[in-house]
């Protein structure tokens, strides 16, 4: 199993996008991003120190029926998962399913299709305050997480 740190990942290999663009500077990028492993991305987005200020790490290329079977009260079945609308490549996770090149969020987080999207968490601001995010805004992944991840 290989882990691949997510979370605040700075992607300063890629090169600036404008707000709201609908494609990525990297090349790899598009219709077939999502059956790449990690090796393809990471030639990429983990030169330079690009990875940076990191806060918790996810396992990536990993078949997820069989980590779930492994944890089944931890992980939602796989067809309620893609029914939410997480790219799962050949049934794995991968970088591509939780960073999409063509997302408007800071660092190409996928949040599934319809989730609301909420600023991501400051101490800067009192709660309440966040109010709509931007296009190139920071996001909470939480939706994406609760994709996959049950809670009770």
């Amino acid at each position: 199993m290989r882990w691949i740190a997510i979370g605040v990942l700075a992607l300063a290999a890629a090169a600036p996008r404008a707000v709201g663009a609908q494609s990525s500077p990297c090349a790899l990028h598009g219709p077939d991003a999502v059956s790449l492993k990690a090796d393809a991305c990471l030639a990429c987005h983990g030169k330079g120190g690009s990875a940076t200020q990191i806060r918790f790490a996810h396992p990536v290329d990993v078949d997820y029926a069989a980590v779930r079977g492994a944890r089944p009260s931890d992980l939602r079945p796989l067809a309620e998962v893609t029914r939410r609308g997480v790219v799962l490549s050949a049934g794995q996770v991968r970088c591509a399913t939780c960073h999409d090149g063509r997302s408007p969020w800071a660092h190409y987080i996928a949040l599934p299709p319809g989730a609301p999207a909420s600023a991501a968490a400051s101490p800067a601001l009192p709660d309440g305050a966040h109010g709509q995010p931007e296009p190139g805004a920071e996001v909470s992944p939480k939706p994406l997480c609760l994709a996959c991840h049950a809670t009770d």
